[in-house]
């Protein structure tokens, strides 16, 4: 199967400059048409590996889950600090009554 040089790219996940250098070295096989490079792909290129894409959907949806309960801790931290800081405005307003000043708006 032959395909240009950026689908080669793209089906081996790597740049145009790389398929042009394997090109070169004879890693890769390819031909002239015209002005246009074609490039003779591996048989594994050929043949998306169905396995290798559901691997890679399960990390990314581990990844997910894991980023997930990451952001729910840092929620539940931030409100936890939000309730304290009410606490201590509270608990500063009372001393400031009962020292007889105003507490100075933020």
């Amino acid at each position: 199967m032959e395909v240009s040089l950026s689908e080669a790219a793209s089906r081996l996940g790597v740049s145009v400059d790389t398929i042009r250098r394997r090109l070169k070295s004879g890693e890769l096989a390819g031909r002239q048409v015209g002005r246009k490079t074609m490039v003779s792909l591996p048989e594994a290129a050929r043949r998306p590996d169905r396995r290798l894409d559901d691997d890679l959907l399960a990390e990314v949806r581990a990844e997910r889950d894991r980023l997930a309960g990451v952001l729910a801790s840092l929620l539940k931290q931030l409100e936890l600090a939000g309730a304290e800081r009410a606490e201590l405005r509270g608990l500063l307003d009372q001393a400031l009554k009962r020292a007889g000043e105003r507490r100075p708006q933020a």
